[in-house]
């Protein structure tokens, strides 16, 4: 797994991809926890930007209407979001 998350990260830096567009609603976390207290959902086709990839496999991102939060990137085959 730690492949795939690896690759998830390298995919990002090298594509450039600094925002994401949900194909599902996504749960955003105040931390990176799936635990972590809500911080709100991201609809389905609704775009974040993505501030920061953090090393425990969660993006940092802001969406419309808050300031930031964070969402897991095991996008298990492209299921969750889309990098646009």
């Amino acid at each position: 797994m730690l492949y795939i998350i690896n690759y998830i990260y390298l995919e990002l830096i090298c594509q450039s991809y600094f925002a994401a567009e949900a194909l599902e609603s996504i749960n955003i976390r105040e931390n990176e926890n799936v635990s972590g207290t809500p911080a709100g959902v991201v609809y389905t086709g609704q775009r974040v930007d993505i501030l920061e990839m953090m090393e425990s496999a969660w993006m940092k991102n802001v969406w419309p209407g808050s300031v930031d939060g964070y969402a897991f990137t095991g996008n298990v085959k492209g299921k969750y979001y889309r990098y646009v």
